[in-house]
């Protein structure tokens, strides 16, 4: 018995646990190199400015706006204001209910 041969395993003696930590440094390191490779902007490309706003946009919000006004009715200050008027004048009658 002294003499036995000890069974080779077929697995070599890797520790699992550093599987996962390996990955998550590789993942670490690529994010890492992404965030600096965009913020070095190698193409030239900007980001749009939120100081200088495109004109086009603006005129399409302008217009929106008003087809929105116009179907709803308000556009007429005069209603505006009268609907305001009530809508207030309806909200204190019923808080002095």
């Amino acid at each position: 018995m002294a003499h036995a041969r000890q069974v080779e395993r077929t697995l070599p003696q890797f520790p699992t646990y550093r599987i996962p930590a390996i990955l998550a440094a590789l993942a670490a390191a690529l994010i890492a190199a992404i965030l600096a490779f965009g913020a070095l902007d190698p193409f030239g490309r900007q980001a749009p400015s939120a100081q200088s706003p495109n004109p086009a946009l603006l005129e399409a919000e302008a217009r929106w706006e008003l087809q929105r006004k116009l179907q709803s009715g308000d556009i007429d200050p005069l209603t505006r204001a009268q609907r305001e008027w009530e809508r207030q004048r309806i909200q204190l009658g019923l808080a002095f209910s």
